[in-house]
């Protein structure tokens, strides 16, 4: 069986063996780099999918990186793709053994890739076909052109053993080439020309399993290729470059086709534009005449060669390599400098205008006009007088001193200065004066505390300044106005121990418990009489008993503060056992504790109790007490 198997084998032929020059590939994911998309099969898409064509798991496909058996996850299905087309598990083929795609996980897993064709880092697609022949590996619609030669190719790769893969091509439902057995364990390249004579618009392209059985003959596919068997060739330059104020009568492109007969042409240009090749307009002869070029021929131009009747049909045109026309520049440049006298500036050291005719690095004309300025050195002498603590170009002290600086041009300014520094005078006096009373200081009635100065001229016209470092007691000790939110008395402080109160007492402290205007008054170590007033308003006192007996006696039974009113905008009474655990709490002012927690009688012994409090005048006031059980 094998030795009848291997001496049936057609030899491969490459694309390179039967058609030398094709034009574009109108194969969609030809490479398999997008995964699925652009192809059908009658196989399943997945180890998980096979058709079971009567050969338990067989009949699966999966674009993979590894062999496929080692490593199913590493099928692919980009994210990009699956947004346009669907995600896996979306049906895509209408074969009824065709099921729908596995689910697919990240490729990062395929740690030992095997090279696919492309890149040798890719993807490819692997088959492991079933026991029926004459299904297709791969498949895709095609559209095509009448009367025109296709190179149809792919590479293939055996990934198994004996028997080895075995396929044909189909275009169209047509077989166009004998079946070839494919032994080897790298990738080979087969290929089949196929003329569509008068077949036009869209036909279907096949790989077709010849193989039977289920054992081995796994195969690998990469890069299909479909196109047009031919090509379009240059007779002309690739580049031509004329200067823009010296263009050529003329620029001549021209070109012909390989394997194109009969054929016509049409040259075309790139519209950067629009990033597209537009067709010329007449230019349909394979010698295309530019003449007079001006700089709106200059781009890429190219030639297309298809067989009579088909040159405008995307499909069916082979294209030339580019040509490019550039105009080069012609230089116009002028330029103005100033330079000092005693330099030169391109060989000139003289005022004027020069003129030179240059060559551009392109052979181009270049004309430069220079406009030539020489500036003088200039030399001055300074004498010059200032105040003490003035600088003149950062000097402060007396002397000579010379000093390059740079002209209005740029140029060197020699400039000697002769530099007097005349002194200031600071006069500096300090005084005391009681509250009440004023001095006058340089036509001004002074009567706050503060520096002040008066400055005069001396001989030299510089400053004398009279600096009076004037003191005036402040009249204010007490404080500012108060309001007592929470308490029950206010205590006044004085800076001195004989100060005489309002009720004539003399002491450095007084404690108040009423709302009321308070004064003090004292003498201070100037002899001054300081006197001062401050208004004390009590808003809500309080008392807190600080022990009660909660024994049913009917006398000091419970705990409850006192307070000069109960208007409150905020009240909440806590009372804590020495352990720190609360054993009562109440936001109601006329409440009161009777000793108990949870309806039990406390331990005799100290509490402690917070009261937080607030008003429509005072913000919240928190007092802390302690209270005692006795029994």
């Amino acid at each position: 069986m094998l030795v009848c198997l291997l001496s049936n084998v057609e030899v491969a032929l490459t694309q390179n063996d039967t058609c030398p020059f094709n034009g574009p590939n109108l194969i969609v994911n030809g490479d398999f780099e997008q995964g699925y998309y652009g192809f059908t099969s009658d196989f399943g898409r997945g180890l998980n999918n096979a058709t079971l064509g009567n050969c338990a798991t067989q009949g699966w496909i999966l674009v993979a990186q590894i062999f496929p058996h080692i490593s199913p996850s590493c099928q692919i299905y980009p994210p990009d793709l699956s947004a346009l087309y669907g995600g896996p598990n979306t049906q895509t083929s209408s074969d009824p053994n065709h099921p729908s795609n596995t689910s697919v996980v990240t490729t990062a897993i395929c740690n030992s890739p095997l090279d696919d064709h492309t890149t040798g880092s890719g993807f490819f697609l692997t088959v492991d076909p079933d026991a029926i022949t004459g299904r297709a590996y791969w498949k895709q619609t095609i559209s095509v052109c009448p009367n025109t030669n296709y190179v149809f190719s792919v590479w293939v790769r055996n990934i198994s053993g004996i028997p080895a893969p075995y396929f044909h091509f189909e275009v169209g439902g047509v077989n166009i080439n004998t079946p070839t057995n494919y032994p080897d364990h790298f990738w080979v390249q087969t290929a089949a020309i196929w003329n569509s004579g008068s077949v036009s618009g869209n036909v279907q392209i096949q790989l077709i399993n010849d193989q039977p059985g289920c054992i081995e003959n796994d195969v690998a596919i990469d890069d299909v290729f479909f196109g047009v068997c031919g090509g379009a060739f240059l007779t002309c330059d690739s580049v031509y470059r004329f200067c823009s104020n010296e263009p050529p009568p003329s620029i001549v492109l021209s070109g012909g086709a390989y394997g194109i007969e009969p054929a016509e042409y049409q040259w075309q240009k790139y519209n950067a534009m629009t990033s597209a090749w537009v067709n010329i307009a007449g230019a349909t002869d394979s010698i295309l005449v530019i003449s007079s070029p001006s700089v709106f021929d200059v781009g890429l131009y190219r030639l297309i060669a298809a067989t009579m009747g088909n040159i405008n049909s995307p499909n069916c045109g082979v294209y030339s390599k580019t040509v490019r026309i550039e105009a080069l520049p012609v230089y116009s440049i002028f330029e103005s400098v100033n330079i000092c006298e005693g330099e030169t500036y391109k060989g000139h050291s003289t005022s004027g205008i020069y003129t030179e005719s240059l060559q551009s690095v392109h052979g181009c004309d270049s004309v430069r006009t220079l406009n030539l300025t020489v500036s003088p050195v200039i030399t001055s002498d300074i004498a010059l007088s200032i105040c003490e603590g003035e600088n003149h170009s950062g000097y402060t002290t007396s002397g000579f001193y010379t000093d390059t600086l740079l002209s209005f041009f740029g140029c060197d300014s020699i400039r000697t200065l002769d530099l007097t520094v005349n002194e200031t005078h600071l006069t500096q006096n300090s005084l005391i004066i009681c509250p009440g009373t004023s001095i006058v200081f340089n036509g001004q009635n002074l009567s706050t505390t503060g520096i002040y100065r008066d400055t005069l001229s001396n001989i030299w016209g510089c400053d004398s300044i009279v600096e009076l470092a004037l003191t005036v007691p402040s009249g204010s000790f007490l404080g500012n106005d108060t309001v007592v939110c929470i308490g029950n008395a206010f205590r006044l402080v004085s800076p001195l121990e004989n100060t005489v109160w309002y009720d004539n007492s003399v002491s450095k402290e007084k404690i108040i418990t009423e709302t009321g205007d308070y004064w003090a008054t004292f003498t201070d170590t100037n002899g001054c009489k300081i006197t001062d007033t401050i208004s004390v308003q009590f808003n809500v006192k309080a008392y807190l008993p600080n022990v009660f007996s909660p024994n049913d006696d009917g006398y000091n039974d419970v705990f409850m503060p006192v307070f000069s009113e109960s208007n409150f905008a905020n009240y909440h009474l806590q009372i804590y056992d020495r352990w720190g655990n609360q054993v009562f709490a109440t936001k109601d002012p006329a409440q009161s504790w009777d000793g108990k927690f949870k309806g039990k009688d406390c331990e005799t012994g100290v509490y402690v109790c917070f009261i937080t409090i607030e008003t429509a005048f005072c913000r919240k006031t928190i007092l802390k007490g302690d209270v005692s059980i006795v029994k």
